[in-house]
């Protein structure tokens, strides 16, 4: 239970500073999905990463937390920018077949990604 519950406060506070940091670009559904992604790889690391040192409270907090935010920096590296260049007009590209690759990439790795965390905490509980 208290992997559930590091998770969840991990996963809390990574999506509060980085919901701070985009502030106003991002969606509710964004940062809720933000926070499952931080919630299920902190979870996973929990199960998977054994700590070598005496365990503070008796929680091995800090593999899961720095796995977290390894996780809350490459989904932040994967959002595209919403600026457009200062030259750049709507003729000189059709955005919107550009943004529907961007959006079917995005969702194929999503979902590979929440596919892939979901076997890693099974296996974890299995093994």
């Amino acid at each position: 239970m208290e992997l559930i519950t590091l998770g969840a406060i991990t996963a809390i506070l990574l999506t509060v500073i980085f919901a701070a940091g985009l502030r106003g670009t991002r969606s509710l559904d964004g940062l809720l999905l933000f926070f499952l992604i931080i919630f299920l790889a902190t979870w996973a690391a929990g199960l998977w990463i054994t700590p070598t040192r005496p365990l503070p409270f008796g929680i091995s907090w800090l593999p899961a937390v720095f796995v977290g935010l390894l996780f809350a920096l490459i989904l932040v590296a994967l959002i595209p920018p919403q600026w457009t260049p200062r030259n750049y007009t709507s003729s000189d590209v059709d955005t919107r077949s550009a943004g529907e690759v961007i959006v079917a990439g995005f969702s194929m790795f999503f979902w590979l990604l929440l596919l892939f965390l979901i076997l890693a905490i099974i296996f974890g509980y299995i093994s």
